[in-house]
This record gives C-alpha cells, structure tokens and sequence, in this order.
C-alpha cells in the first residue's frame, strides 16, 4: 500500500484535479440521479415549455397556468370540457401528466437557493395546483366530498408532496431547502383539507426539519408548520399521536424562544395567530428579542395589528411600553412612540365601543382629548407606574412629543376640572408642566402659563390636600393596627399630593403673591413626622426656591426639625459618650459615635460593649421621629453642602451655623443608634458635612469604613458612596490617613472598603463598590496610590473571567467598561496594568485547577479569547490620543509585557498550562522592529532605559529559542520573528553611534601629520579589499543559508497551519453555539464540509509521527488516496 501511496504522489496535478471532479461528479449523480424518463413525448416538451418560461418571470405566469391547466383537462377530462386548441394531448393519461410534472418537480429540487428561477418555478407550481383544485371544486361542486378530495389535481399534488418529503431527508441541503420550501408553499397557499394521514406526515418531517442545521431550512419549515399547528390542530394544543409531547404550537412557541437563527424566529413570529391568547405572551416577549429587527417588528406590525390594546394584561401593556420607550435602539424607541400616538390613544378617544370623535367639534376638541388621556392613564394603572422613573412618565412624554395637537387643545383652567381631582387628572397636569418646563422650545415653555391657572389658585389646591393628607396620617398612625384598604387610601393621597407638589415646582415660584402663600401653606406640614418622606423632599425643595437667602432657608429647616422633635411628647434626651449603644449586637468591637468636631485627631475607643449598659427600648415615635430629622437634614444639605464648596466664608458660615444644633445633638448621636435604619438616614447627613470641612471628614472615615464593616447591606452602600464622594472631592485624603503608619492598627483602612465589598457575597454591594472604585480610578489624579491600585486591579480582572459571576451581568458589564476605559486612559496606566498580567495568568490557572467545579470549568471563558482581551487592555496603539505618538520601548506596555512572560516561562514553578496560555499571549503582543517615530516622520533612536529593555528582551529571547521553550509551531515562529526584528533594531542603534564615533575620529585624524595621512590610507585600502572578500564569501554564505531556511520556514509554516487550524477546531468546540438538542455550526463555511471535517480529523488521530512527517516533503491528498483505492478495485 505505501507503494501505490507513492506511485499516485508522482502523478500529475492534472490528473488528480480531473479524477477528483470525476469522483464528485459521481457522487452528486449518485445523490440526485431521477428515475429513467424513457422517451421523449409531446406532452413531455409541452409542460417542458411551461416550466422553462416560468423561470423567465413571474409576469407571465398567469397564462401558463391557463394553458396547462387546459393541457390537464384535455389528459385527465372527458372531450366536452377540453380546449380544442390542446385536444392533441387527448392520447396521453393522468399518469403520464403527473409523471411529466413529477419530472420537472425533481428538477427544481436541484436548484439553488440564490437562483431567482427556483423560486419563480416554486411559484409558478403552486399557483398552478391551488388554480387547478380550485376549479376541480368548482366543478365537482355538486358532488359528494368523498369525490372532491380524489380529484386529479388533488392526487398529483399528493404525489408531489411524497416526492417532497422523500427528499427532506436529503443529505444535500440544496435539495432539502428546496423540498422544505416547497412543501411549506403548498400547506400556506393551498388551502384543501388534508387527510389524516398526510397531516401527519408533513407534522413529523416538517418537526424533524425544525431542528435542521441549516437556518434556511428551518425558516420555511417554521412557516410550514406555523400553519400546520395553526389551521389544524386542536384549541387546546395537544397532539392526537403523541400524548407524551406538547402540542405542535407550544413546539413552535419552543423553537422561537430558543432558536439561535433571529430568521428562524421572525418566521415563527409571523405565523403566528395574534388573536390567541396562548401565543400573545410568547409574541409580547419578542420585544425584548436581541435581535433588533425582531423587536421593530413586534413595535410595527404585530401591536399595531391587535387593535384594542385593552385585550392585553395589565402587566403585558406595562412590559410593551417599558420594554419599547427604554430600548437601546431609536427605531425600536421612534416604533413605540408611534405606537401610543397612532394607535392606543385612538383606542381611548372612543367614547362609547364603535364610536370615535373625529366628528366632535372644535371647542369640544380639547376636553376630548384631555378625556383620552385621562383614560390611558386609567388603562396603565398609575399607581404604581407613576411613581418616579415608572414607564407612565415615559409614555407620557411620548404623547406628548409625538402629538402637538394635545399640546395646543387641551386646556387645565377650568374649575370643574380642579374640584374633582383624580390620580390620573393630576399625573396628566404633572407630566404636561414638565414636559413644558423641560422643553427648549420658547413657544411650548409659554403653553405651561396659558393652559395652567395662576400660582394662587394651585395653591389653593394644594393646601387642601395637604390637609386631608395630614389628617389621615394622624388617623393612620392612632390606628393600633392599620388594614389594606387604608393603606391603599394613604398612598393614593400620598401619591395625588406628590404630583401637586411636582406641579407648583413646575410653575413660575417668582410670583410673589403666589410664591408667600405656599410658603406659609408648606411650613405646617413640615412639620409633621408623620408626612411621607416623598412629600418632605418635594416641599424643602420648594422652600429652597422660595426663600431669598440662604440663611433664611436654613433657619426654616431648623426650626421645622425641632418642631418634630417636640411633636413626640416621649422623647429623652440623647446623650454622646462612651455609653452609647453598640451598631448590632453581634460587633466584637463597640462603634464609636462620629467626629462632630472639626478636628484632626480621631478618637477611636477601645472599651469593649460588654463594659456597658443595655439601651432601653426606644419609643416607636421616638425612632420615626429622630429618622424625619435626618431626612429633612439630608434634603436641606443637598442643596448647601455642595453649593458652597467654592465659597470658603459661605462655606464656614454655614458649618457654623449647623454645627451644634443639627451635627453635635442630632448626627453624631444617630450613628451610634442600634437600628440599622437610623444610622443609615443620619450617614448621608455626616457625609455631607465632609463637605463643608476637610478635617471632618478627614477624622470620620474611620467612622464609614467600620459602618462598612459592621453594618447591614444599606449601611454598607452608604459607606461606599459617602468615601467615594469625600474622595472625589479631597484628593489626598486616602494619602493623609494616619492609620497606614500605624503597625497595630486593628481597625479596617477606607481603602480596604473597596476590595471587601468587591468581595461581598452580595450582587448590590459588589457591584456598588466596583462603580465607586472606577469613579476613583478613572480620573487624571485617581486618590489611590500605585500598589493599591494594582491590588484592585487584580481583583477586578480575576472578577471579570470568574465564571461564577458569569449571571451577575450589571457587574460584569461595569468591569469591562471600567478596565477598558482604564487601559485606554492613558499610556502610564496600560503600562501599569501590563506588570499584572502574568500574574493575572498565574491566578486563573490556579483558580481553574484548584476552585472550579466541572461546570463552572465549561463556562469559563476560553483562554484564546482571555489572551485576546488581555493583549487589547495593553496596546498602547489602543489609547485615546496616543494613536500616532512615538513610544519609547521601556513605555511600551507590549514590550514591557512581553520581558516579563519571558522572564516567568524561565522559572521552574511555571506549569504547563500556564506556559502555554503565556506563549499564547506572547503571540498576540506587538513590538515594532523599527525605532520609534512620530507623525512628521522623524525616528528617535532607542537609547538609555529603551535600549536596555531591547537589549535584555533580545536575551530572553534568544534564550527561549535556544531551550526551545515554545509548546507549538505559532509560538517557536514568532519567537524567531521577534528575535530576527530586535536584533535589526538593536543593529541600527549600533550603526548610529558607529557613525557618530567615526566623525570624532575623522576629526582627529586631520589633525596628524601628512605622512600619517598615508600610511592610514594604505590600511584602509588593504582593509577594503580584505573587507570586500569576506563579503562575497559571506554572502555565497548566506545564499546557501538561505536556500536551507526557506525550505525550513516552509515546513515550519505547514506546522504552523495545522496547529492553527487544531486551535481553530478547539476554539470552536469551547464556544459551542447549541440549539434546543441540535448543534450549530459556528461558522457558514463550515457547514457544507462538516462531515469531511469530522472525517479528517478521526484520519489525523490515527497519524503516526514518522508518517506525519514524510508528509511534509511529499504532498499526498485525500483525494490522490481514495481515487487510487477506486482503481484498485477496477483492477481486480
């Protein structure tokens, strides 16, 4: 056998192409061969020319069916009913009709799906079939049913569909493309009663197709069973044969959740009936499709179709509207708008079903429209979708946007209107003031004064539903135990008063009349404890623009909380020391009350809790009171704190100011409270006050670094926020700590809040510390130093490829925006990153050997694409404005990077997957051969730190290439690339200096004498010729050397081709895209050699080293093989 191997390698290219061609050629006639025609006929060149002439057009097909419709009349009719122009085919039978017709259909299964006469000839078949049973029924009309379902052209369109499902098992996907097709044309286009058994039939090929490879094979089968599932099976979707199984249409629902092929979906999508209630969630669900297309779709065909969006769920029409007005894509966004203004608020300007009021008249316009809206807000219960970021504010601003008409008809100065107030009447005021407000344009800005009454009159208003708010809140809070119903009474009020208050913040405050009445009208409820905390937010922040000073507003805010202090008869006076209460009753450590002096020492007590006495129960009242002067704290601080930061006496005025009332009695004491709730509602307050002086938070961030760490998750998001806003706006305050030079410190660094809540086992708070440490990180002065910020940056990479947060998408979304917007900052920070890459490599290793379980090893990222996203955080091409600037080598961070892996491959604790995930990496990195260069064209010399990176990686290199440390053919070739391209570079720095050292010598030499001058000349030409014959002989040298590396490079470039397809077939393996229980091919060139592939591979197992590498010089095919093995056995 190895004989005959070498006799067929000697043959020709020629013939082996030829013998090749000649072997597929046999296959495909093998696979698609049609039965023996047997002679030509008339009636075989007559449907022959309907064919041929359909495929030209499809406007022509309108005739031929015609013709051949008579040409079946005259075969399969009696003579009364035959066109005499065809009564020369009256010799010929059904069977030979159907047999001419079955001979064309297997004609078209040979078509390919990019040819346009496919599916003209398709066409042109099943517009002849529903043409021909059509009339077969019309002139059977007056028969029996039995004789109307066995007429010719029900029998020739059986046999056909038996040709189509025969050939839906084809190994070609030409043929079972076209055989799909065409079967799923008939079932839709033909609508006749199948029989039983065909029904089934055509259910169980076109399932089987369902699950086809190809995604275009499964599209038309998807329209073929769509209407199978839809037209005959059973309302309650269960299938007669197989009561194992669901229904087909819940097996089509199936196949649109999880078909990867967005086509194969929209397909489904399409056939499916909208008027279902079984398949309208599966429908409402494609709007969240990935597919961009698909959710258009949904937006602009489907939603507009159903007509009365009433027949939704309440929950379905609160997902179509979120899903739609918040979607990344503006089409997606532009569709749902439309939507709402074309298609639902017509729905709700219906006054009685049937009845619309186009015909009203025009000053009865606007009370139509106000009505429609009123409505709409009903039929989106707003109750829990008006609250604050719900879709209802985003639906609203649609309609508003999206019709002007509203805009400029509707009018909210009526009285009638005001005096019986609604949820829904005041959202639509609240939603229009804001629209208006927030508007660029003048012209709409001036429609909030014209449509809405006088500040007065709104005041009015409000101060009567502040009332009855108030009233109840009293009632509310005497009740011993409070049932549902008054509950949902409460937050309706709650929720009406909110939406006046958002109107008058709306509303020009400038008018004095108007602004001095809700003045006094807030004050009251201010005061009160027990108003809801939404309501307490809304009216500070009318004060705030109501008051003329500063001061003014300030001493309101005071006096309202000391109101609230007062309001509870039971309160004791609070007291900071040493016998506060502890945060929570599992602390090992007591926590100490915060800095409510400006100082610079931090008190931080060393007294355990055990040494002090129990708190007594505090007084309900007590808690919701103390809990409503943080808040009306924290809402007065945010609009001072912040403001005053550029005004230093302002600034101290206003600590001064609130130091001892608010700060010393109120803040500090409230850190030190047991509940949780407490100290989480006076932190903010503290962190504010940071803001108002340096020192104070300089000597607090003990204080939320232990919150942090002794507290609840809404303590320890609090934390993080208050330092990361300290932070951001004191540089240097993680640098001034005095608890780092502290070598007995025993309490937890404000640093170290980042990598422990990093670490927490909770999504909030990791997630929370990841954003506020890239808040840090991402500014030019970040507040970390160096070593922490590579100790982050660990943990954040080591995070991002830990496949067990593989399901927190929020976290890992914001670390790869983090890392990448990092590296890509600036050059010193991918440079810095670059020194931790090896051991990022080292931990992942370790964490897949030694901490995964075997299915959090399958969703671990694969290591060609972790080495692909490493190498891109490190190019320094990569960085913003640094495109086309030169970098010296020692600033590059490929350079860098690519020193330090060679440096750990030479250690002995590298193991072996880590050495090969490292040359990996190697092979990724760009270092360039040339010196660098800038813009304009000018080369900078690699001189000083640069040449001595060049120089120590030229000897790393040279040393991996000597041990032979590359596992594989890519990497042994880029390691002599890379050393061939560092020893160029390294060779033109020597020529330059060489060039500089013979001008100083040149200059000396003029200097000598005459006689010097000669004798010197006299060795430089002795010197010359010597030099010239060592160049030839090198160079006839060098000619042979590079004859042998040729022949070498080419056989390590084969080497390196078959790796590279092994990793490529590896690669796809890992990735492995899976349908519902059938395999996808991940790429489309792929597909048609899948088999060969298969077989190649079983082949290459079971290569031999010695016979592998014989192959390399003598090139023996597949096909030279299998063609030899054909004529051995012609031979015999």
């Amino acid at each position: 056998m190895p004989g005959r191997v070498g006799r067929r390698s000697a043959a020709t290219s020629e013939e082996t192409t030829s013998r090749r061609t000649a072997t597929r050629t046999r296959r495909t006639a093998a696979a698609l061969a049609p039965r023996d025609e047997g002679p030509e006929t008339l009636l075989r060149k007559q449907i022959a020319k309907f064919f041929s002439d359909a495929q030209h057009g499809e406007e022509t097909h309108k005739k031929l069916v015609s013709g051949m419709r008579n040409v079946q009349e005259a075969v399969c009719y009696e003579s009364g009913h035959v066109n005499p122009k065809y009564k020369q085919f009256g010799d010929f039978s059904e069977e030979d009709f159907n047999e001419e017709v079955k001979r064309c259909v297997y004609r078209l299964l040979e078509i390919k799906k990019s040819e346009k006469a496919g599916d003209r000839i398709r066409a042109f078949l099943v517009e002849f079939l529903k043409t021909a049973i059509q009339k077969d029924y019309e002139a059977l009309a007056g028969a029996q049913a039995e004789e109307v379902l066995d007429s010719p052209s029900t029998r020739l369109k059986s046999e056909i569909q038996n040709i189509l499902l025969d050939s839906m098992g084809s190994k070609d996907k030409i043929v079972r493309f076209r055989a799909t097709e065409t079967l799923a044309r008939l079932i839709t286009d033909i609508e006749d009663e199948l029989i039983e058994d065909d029904y089934y039939k055509c259910r169980r090929a076109l399932m089987r197709r369902l699950e086809d490879k190809e995604a275009s094979i499964r599209v038309q089968a998807a329209i073929g069973f769509g209407t199978l599932a839809t037209r005959y099976e059973d309302q309650d979707g269960s299938d007669a044969e197989d009561d194992d199984r669901a229904g087909g249409l819940f097996r089509l629902l199936t196949v649109m959740q999880q078909d990867p092929s967005a086509e194969v979906r929209r397909a489904i999508l399409l056939n499916l009936p909208l008027d279902d209630p079984r398949t309208r969630p599966y429908m409402i669900e494609r709007a969240r499709d990935s597919d961009v297309t698909m959710r258009r779709l949904v937006y602009k065909r489907l939603l507009p179709a159903l007509g009365d969006f009433r027949q939704l769920k309440m929950a379905e029409r609160d997902k179509v509207i979120r899903w739609g007005l918040r979607d990344r894509d503006v089409g997606v966004q532009q569709a749902t708008a439309r939507l709402l203004c074309e298609h639902w608020i017509r729905v709700c300007e219906q006054t009685e079903p049937g009845e619309t009021g186009v015909a009203v008249e025009s000053e009865n316009r606007g009370l139509l429209k106000r009505a429609a809206l009123i409505e709409f807000c009903k039929q989106i219960r707003i109750l829990r979708t008006g609250l604050e970021g719900g879709m209802a504010h985003d639906a609203m601003k649609a309609l508003w946007a999206g019709r002007p008409d509203y805009l400029h008809d509707i009018t909210f100065r009526d009285q009638e209107f005001w005096n019986d107030l609604t949820l829904e009447k005041v959202f639509v005021m609240r939603t229009f003031t804001d629209y208006c407000s927030n508007s660029e344009d003048e012209a709409v800005q001036d429609l909030r004064d014209t449509k809405m009454p006088e500040l007065t009159a709104v005041g009015s208003v409000l101060q009567k539903w502040l009332q009855a708010l108030v009233e109840e809140s009293r009632r509310t809070s005497k009740m011993p135990e409070v049932d549902e119903q008054t509950l949902k009474e409460l937050d309706a009020l709650e929720f009406l008063v909110v939406q006046l208050l958002h109107i008058v913040l709306g509303l020009d405050l400038n008018d004095r009349v108007g602004g001095k009445q809700i003045y006094h009208l807030i004050q009251g409820p201010l005061e009160r404890w027990d108003i809801a905390d939404s309501c307490t937010e809304l009216m500070v922040d009318i004060l705030h623009r109501v008051c003329d000073s500063r001061k003014d507003f300030i001493d309101i805010i005071k006096k309202s909380i000391e109101e609230v202090r007062d309001s509870v008869n039971d309160i004791h006076d609070e007291k900071v020391g040493d016998n506060d209460v502890v945060m929570s009753d599992h602390d090992d450590e007591s926590f100490h009350s915060a800095q409510s002096e400006a100082s610079d020492d931090t008190a931080i007590p060393s007294s355990p809790r055990a040494q002090q006495p129990p708190e007594m129960k505090d007084n309900v009242q007590e808690l919701l009171a103390r809990m409503k002067c943080l808040h009306l704290v924290g809402c007065m601080m945010k609009h001072v704190s912040l403001k005053v930061l550029k005004e230093p006496k302002t600034r101290d005025f206003v600590f001064e100011t609130l130091k001892g009332d608010i700060l010393n009695d109120l803040v500090a004491p409230s850190m030190s409270r047991k509940l949780p709730s407490v100290r989480a509602s006076a932190l903010p307050c503290l962190a504010h006050f940071g803001f108002l002086q340096k020192n104070l938070a300089e000597s607090n961030m003990v204080v939320m670094a232990h919150a942090f760490d002794k507290g609840d998750v809404d303590l320890q998001i609090a934390a993080i926020r208050a330092l990361t806003d300290w932070a951001a706006v004191y540089r240097d305050l993680f640098a001034n700590n005095p608890q780092k030079a502290d070598p007995n410190n025993k309490w937890l660094l404000p640093e170290d809040v980042y990598l422990q809540g990093f670490a927490s086992e909770e999504p909030e708070i990791r997630f929370e510390a990841c954003k506020a440490a890239f808040k840090l990180l991402l500014p030019y002065h970040s507040p970390f130093d160096e070593e922490f910020t590579q100790q982050i940056l660990f943990e954040f990479v080591i995070g991002y490829f830990n496949p067990q947060n593989a399901n927190d998408t929020g976290l890992r979304q914001a670390l790869v925006y983090g890392l990448s917007s990092y590296c890509h900052s600036r050059t010193e920070r991918a440079l810095l990153f670059s020194r931790l890459v090896p051991t990022v490599v080292r931990k992942l290793v370790q964490l897949i050997e030694n901490e995964l379980d075997d299915d959090e090893k399958e969703d671990m990222t694969p290591w060609p694409k972790v080495t692909e996203i490493l190498a891109s955080w490190t190019d320094a091409r990569l960085v913003y404005g640094k495109r086309d600037t030169a970098l010296g080598a020692a600033e590059d961070p490929h350079t860098n990077l690519a020193a330090l892996i060679l440096e750990r491959v030479r250690k002995s604790t590298c193991t072996g997957v880590e050495l090969k995930v490292l040359m990996s990496l190697l092979t990724k990195l760009y270092i360039s051969p040339a010196p660098p260069q800038s813009a304009a064209g000018e080369v900078f010399p690699d001189a000083g730190e640069d040449r001595e990176l060049l120089e120590t990686l030229y000897e790393l290199v040279t040393e991996a290439v000597e041990e032979g440390m590359a596992p594989d053919a890519v990497s042994r070739n880029y390691l002599k690339r890379l050393e061939t391209g560092l020893k160029k570079r390294l060779v033109e720095v020597e020529g330059a200096v060489e060039e500089v050292t013979k001008g100083v010598t040149s200059i000396k030499v003029e200097d000598q004498t005459e006689q010097a001058e000669e004798d010197e000349e006299q060795e430089k030409t002795v010197a010359q010729s010597g030099r010239r014959s060592a160049e030839a002989t090198t160079t006839a040298e060098g000619e042979g050397e590079v004859t042998t590396t040729t022949v070498e490079a080419e056989d390590e470039e084969d080497e390196e081709k078959r790796e590279k397809e092994d990793e490529e077939e590896e690669d796809t393996f890992i990735a492995g895209m899976q349908g519902e229980s059938t395999r996808m091919p991940l790429f489309e060139e792929d597909e048609a050699e899948d088999d060969d592939t298969v077989r190649d591979l079983s082949r290459a197992s079971r290569r031999t080293p010695r016979r592998a590498a014989s192959r390399r010089h003598t090139a023996v095919t597949e096909s030279d093989i299998i063609d030899e093995l054909l004529e051995s056995e012609l031979e015999e």
